[in-house]
């Protein structure tokens, strides 16, 4: 657009797969609902122990995103604003493995993740001075993430809270 002008648009997608998760897996499944069944009246697989841990690479994750942008460059100043529509799905709950509700149904699991946020709006400015000096400032503004809903009681039963 012209000498001092820049504009751009971009698409992203991104798919991860066999991303680290953390389920805690010593429990029996519901056959009607597929649920973990409460271990205090069910029992568990194991009986000698109470949580088993198991690191798998079961979890998942998409990243959708419209990126556009525009600058202006002068000899006196620069200019430039971005905006970024997008969308963050996973099925679990952390960047280092996630603990699923259910790990029965991890399909169940798949949900907006924790980092998404559907719209942000940078601006920024660099304003060259006399004797070599710069001043610059930024400006951003976005959606706000989704609520992560957890409960410090045991809703399920199942001898952990959180879920």
């Amino acid at each position: 657009m012209g000498a001092a002008y820049a504009l751009q648009a971009d698409y992203i997608h991104t798919k991860g797969r066999y991303e680290p998760m953390t389920p805690s897996v010593n429990f029996i499944e519901d056959p009607v609902t597929g649920f973990p069944q409460n271990p205090a009246k069910f029992g568990r697989p194991y009986p000698a122990y109470t949580n088993i841990t198991m690191t798998t690479s079961t979890g998942k994750s998409q990243y959708d995103a419209l990126q556009m942008g525009l600058n202006r460059r002068g000899s006196r100043f620069t200019l430039g604003t971005t905006y970024t529509l997008s969308k963050t799905m996973d099925n679990h709950n952390g960047n280092r493995g996630g603990t699923p509700t259910n790990w029965f149904n991890l399909d169940d699991e798949w949900t907006y993740a924790g980092a998404d946020q559907r719209h942000r709006f940078v601006a920024n400015g660099v304003v060259f001075l006399p004797y070599l000096i710069q001043a610059s400032a930024v400006y951003f503004v976005g959606s706000p993430r989704p609520i992560d809903v957890n409960s410090n009681l045991d809703p399920f039963g199942l001898g952990y809270t959180g879920a």
